[in-house]
């Protein structure tokens, strides 16, 4: 993931710089079949996007949506800003 980036341009072509953050990580992608277990996860999504708290899905949705979730062994970071 890498977000706040931004171009930072100079006066020359080679003065030119970015600013940014990122995460990396690295492990093994677990895919979540379980009906239950996608709810859960798909509720902790939506209350990051959303101002409701409780969220209603049918049985339809949730058989068609994909979802995984990332066992993490290791994780490496990384933030460059000029200012």
């Amino acid at each position: 993931m890498d977000t706040d980036h931004q171009l930072i341009e100079g006066t020359l072509a080679c003065d030119s710089t970015f600013d940014f953050a990122s995460v990396m990580g690295s492990g093994v992608i677990e895919f979540i079949e379980e009906p239950s277990q996608k709810i859960e996860a798909l509720d902790s999504l939506m209350r990051q996007q959303s101002k409701l708290t409780t969220f209603e899905y049918s049985p339809k949705e949730i058989s068609h949506v994909c979802l995984y979730k990332l066992k993490v062994s290791a994780l490496s970071a990384k933030r460059h800003l000029t200012k």
